[in-house]
């Protein structure tokens, strides 16, 4: 049975826990040597499927050789840069805060995107993406990736990438524990409205375009990312200028296949954490409303998880859906941090 927590982090609070965290991680930073290294990993998208490549940057701290890692999977549009932005980075890199910590992090560039192969759009479907991310949890546990194996996974996903986690996780149970921000299995009423009207072909697109990307591959119209993205108030406007800049794209298949995951939640066993930001307006519910408000559907998102070791979720004020890129990211960081020192260590 699931051992159910509920968390709303108040603005009262957050200060608090996010005060002895960075206290904590400036204190274990000090003596940790962290070595970063490019992997590229062979993957088919089924079995026995012809062989694709995915790129991923892994980051091992000294102490954490064999130990934990996370396993980073990013959204929609999105690169492996969301999880270490390239601007203040101080600021906005989960990857340097989680490395501080001491657990080992591989961001990857999912199928399709960035610096791992692009196949024709309609080979790559949520499904494809969770049977790529079972191979890198198979790689991290057995040491192909990196040359050294992890005792503990950790898959953790944004978005898109939840939603991969989570048939990752219920359908091979070959994880530590499952971090899922950006999602939940309610859509806000206006969440589709804000962004599917927003996607375009890449060659429509003035920079994508030169990439070549085959037909079905789509992006982001320039200037929208604001608006499906961030609580606009809480955004610093070079950070949605970076965003804007180094935007990747979705294929139609992907968009196709978002509600496929939407059962199998219920198949997972082992620990798991949601993090929303307050005013996600893709995925805080039935209504228009903050994640926090009694009425969001978001309140009800345990239920979908009866079978998981342990469950909490949280939620973070004045952040928007791409949590990670909002002024107080390290207020969901240190969230994050917490649980998996609680739940899974390093």
């Amino acid at each position: 049975m699931t051992n159910a927590i509920v968390r709303c982090f108040a603005k009262t609070l957050a200060p608090l826990g996010l005060a002895a965290f960075v206290m904590l991680a400036s204190t274990t930073a000090q003596a940790e040597i962290t070595t970063c290294t490019d992997q590229y990993v062979s993957v088919a998208l089924v079995p026995g499927g012809p062989a694709q490549k995915v790129y991923g940057q892994l980051c091992v701290p000294a102490s954490a050789v064999g130990r934990t890692v996370q396993l980073l999977i990013h959204g929609l549009t999105y690169s492996h840069l969301y999880w270490n932005w390239d601007y203040q980075p101080q600021i906005y890199s989960y990857v340097k805060v989680m490395n501080a910590a001491g657990y080992a992090t591989f961001a990857i560039d999912r199928i399709g995107i960035g610096q791992s192969d692009h196949p024709p759009a309609v080979t790559i479907t949520l499904e494809t993406n969770a049977y790529v991310a079972r191979q890198l949890v198979q790689g991290l546990r057995n040491g192909t990736i990196g040359g050294t194996g992890f005792a503990r996974v950790i898959a953790v996903g944004h978005s898109y990438g939840a939603l991969t986690a989570v048939i990752e996780s219920a359908t091979w149970n070959d994880v530590d524990g499952v971090v899922l921000t950006g999602m939940s299995h309610v859509f806000s009423v206006i969440g589709p409205l804000i962004l599917l009207p927003t996607l375009i072909a890449v060659q429509a697109d003035p920079v994508l375009s030169q990439l070549n990307l085959p037909l079905l591959y789509l992006t982001t119209l320039a200037g929208t990312r604001q608006n499906s993205f961030y609580f606009a108030l809480n955004a610093d406007p070079a950070v949605v200028a970076r965003d804007e800049q180094t935007k990747t794209t979705v294929t139609l298949t992907e968009v196709a296949t978002v509600l496929d995951y939407l059962l199998l939640s219920l198949g997972i066993k082992t620990h798991v954490l949601v993090v929303n930001g307050d005013y996600d307006q893709l995925f805080c519910g039935l209504l228009p409303l903050s994640c926090s408000s009694p009425l969001s559907a978001f309140n009800h998102e345990q239920a979908f998880y009866p079978n998981a070791q342990s469950y909490e979720q949280a939620v973070v004020p004045n952040a928007g859906h791409s949590i990670n890129l909002q002024r107080n990211a390290q207020t969901g960081f240190a969230i994050i941090r917490e649980w998996v020192d609680r739940k899974v260590g390093n």
